[in-house]
């Protein structure tokens, strides 16, 4: 469903639970298959967490807001930073009447769930008011204020969401260059030339756009590709490695344990771990 933009729309109603901000040096954590009830949020100020939701693995960094809606096959997630630092909570918002919620006029997927925020500071701003309030936390002034807030969140989250969209049709042919390209490595220039640009401008613009450099994302691309085929086949690491372009297996280790703060081995016992397949408790260091 699409908003119309000619049309009125009215909040009916807004439940909100959230949660301080936390930051805590945890073990893995499983939570099980579920489905929510409840429309649930999630934002990582430092840190890295994995979650899986639909069985695609996922990880989640700094600067990504995460809104699961109510009814979503719920995920399982566990920490893998030595260190995290993160918001969560729930929310319920209504539009015209009780059978309205705001995500049903979003077309919401898990592809869209987690987004990287690129005016982070702002979304911070919002998340430290309403939840490091002087103590008055039953006065009507508080309350307002978290509502408004939270709206404030809300409508940050899907001006990113549009913007990515736009982006990613802007820059379609950069972006499935790069995506059917993961087992090569390819050049500032090959990317350039895809949209006729000088190989400096085309950086400070892609950048611009995305909020990371085109060999971030590029990697980031390789780095999920290698994630899901860790976390959904038997394949042993140099075959990994092999299908997003990097032969050496030890640079493969080095490349996936920068990003992840795990090697693909202990990155494997993890998921097990996490999947109820093992009993041993694992720590990152």
């Amino acid at each position: 469903m699409v908003l119309d933009t000619n049309s009125d729309y009215i909040i009916r109603r807004m439940s909100i639970h959230p949660s301080d901000i936390k930051t805590f040096i945890p073990t893995a954590r499983d939570n099980g298959r579920l489905t929510s009830t409840v429309n649930f949020y999630l934002y990582i100020y430092e840190g890295e967490l994995i979650y899986s939701i639909n069985d695609k693995t996922h990880i989640v960094g700094p600067h990504q807001l995460a809104f699961f809606p109510k009814n979503t096959p719920y995920f399982q997630y566990a920490t893998i930073s030595k260190e995290l630092k993160a918001v969560e909570g729930n929310l319920s918002m209504y539009f015209n009447d009780e059978n309205e919620s705001v995500f049903d006029f979003f077309d919401l997927s898990p592809e869209n769930y987690v987004i990287t925020i690129t005016d982070w500071e702002r979304l911070e701003a919002c998340f430290d008011s309403f939840l490091h309030d002087p103590g008055f936390t039953n006065s009507i002034s508080y309350q307002l204020n978290r509502v408004s807030k939270m709206a404030e969140i809300l409508a940050i989250y899907f001006e990113n969401l549009q913007k990515r969209a736009k982006n990613a049709s802007a820059w379609k042919p950069v972006l499935s260059f790069m995506a059917e390209n993961l087992s090569e490595n390819i050049s500032i220039d090959s990317m350039a030339n895809l949209v006729y640009l000088h190989p400096n401008y085309f950086m400070r613009k892609f950048k611009k756009a995305f909020g990371v450099s085109p060999i971030k994302y590029y990697n980031d691309l390789r780095l999920e590709k290698a994630i899901q085929l860790l976390a959904d086949t038997d394949l042993p690491s140099t075959d990994v490695a092999a299908a997003i372009g990097i032969d050496d297996p030890n640079y493969f280790s080095y490349f996936f344990k920068t990003a992840t703060g795990l090697s693909p081995r202990k990155f494997k016992g993890f998921l097990r771990q996490m999947h109820g397949q093992s009993e041993d408790v694992l720590y990152f260091n």
